[in-house]
C-alpha cells in the first residue's frame, strides 16, 4: 500500500453506483522517497518524473557598512547584472544528461519575494545559486522539502560549506555536477539518495565528451 496522488483521475475510480472501487495503489515520487520508481501508469495514463532544475539569477552587491557611507559599488552591480543576465550553462547541461523518459524544466529566480506562487508539481528540483543569494536559495530549498518534494543542491557555494546546505536540502552534490548527476537520478528513482555526492578523489569530468547543453529549455524572449 502506499499513496496516490489525488487529481482528476479520481473520477475513473468511481462505479456507475458511485461507489469507489479497489486499484493498486502507487506512490506520488518525492522527497518521502517511499518507491522505487517515478513514473507509473493508471488505466493507460503514464505519469513521468518531473525535475525541475532551478538557477538563483540574481546578484546581490550590498555592503551594510559601506552603505553607511554612501559607497554603493555601481561597478560591480553593472557587471553583476551582466553575470546574472546569463543562463546556468550547468543546469542546462545537466538536463542534457538527464534520460529522455524525465520531464525536465528549467527556471531562473532573480528575485524570491518577487517570485510569488510557488511551483508545486516537481518530484525532484535541483537548486544552484551564487554565495550572493544563497540564503534565498536556502528558503527555497526549505520550502520544496517542506511540501514533500526532493531537494538537490549543487555550485561553488555548497561544495565549499557541504554541512550548511545540507540543513536545507535532501542531498549536497559536491564538486562537478555532471559527474554525480547520473547517479542522482539512479538512486532517486530506487529511494535511496544519498546526503552527499562527490567525484571519487582525481576523478574529473572531460567537457569534450558534453552533451549539448538543452538552449531549447530556455525562455526565447529573455535571451534574445
Amino acid at each position: 500500500m502506499g499513496f496516490y496522488y489525488r487529481g482528476y483521475l479520481d473520477a475513473a475510480l468511481l462505479r456507475s453506483n458511485g461507489v469507489g472501487q479497489a486499484m493498486a495503489y502507487v506512490i506520488r515520487c518525492s522527497g518521502n522517497f517511499i518507491t522505487g520508481r517515478c513514473d507509473f501508469n493508471i488505466f493507460g495514463i503514464t505519469q513521468i518524473m518531473k525535475i525541475g532544475l532551478i538557477a538563483m539569477s540574481g546578484v546581490r552587491a550590498y555592503n551594510k557598512e559601506l552603505m553607511k557611507h554612501g559607497l554603493t559599488l555601481p561597478g560591480f552591480v553593472e557587471r553583476s547584472k551582466v553575470i546574472a543576465s546569463m543562463p546556468s550553462l550547468s543546469l542546462l547541461t545537466l538536463a542534457a544528461l538527464t534520460p529522455k523518459d524525465i520531464n525536465v524544466e528549467y527556471m531562473e529566480i532573480k528575485d524570491l519575494k518577487e517570485e510569488g506562487t510557488l511551483r508545486e508539481d516537481f518530484d525532484l528540483v535541483a537548486i544552484s545559486s551564487f554565495s550572493a543569494q544563497i540564503f534565498e536559495a536556502y528558503v527555497l530549498a526549505d520550502e520544496y522539502k517542506k511540501n514533500g518534494v526532493a531537494v538537490v543542491m549543487g555550485g561553488l557555494h555548497v561544495s565549499v560549506l557541504p554541512q550548511e546546505a545540507k540543513q536545507h536540502c535532501t542531498s549536497v552534490v559536491i564538486g562537478e555536477g555532471e559527474i554525480s548527476w547520473p547517479k542522482v537520478i539512479e538512486d532517486f528513482r530506487r529511494g535511496q539518495l544519498k546526503d552527499y555526492y562527490r567525484p571519487a578523489p582525481g576523478e574529473t569530468f572531460d567537457m569534450a565528451l558534453a552533451p549539448i547543453p538543452r538552449y531549447e529549455l530556455l525562455e526565447v524572449q529573455c535571451f534574445s
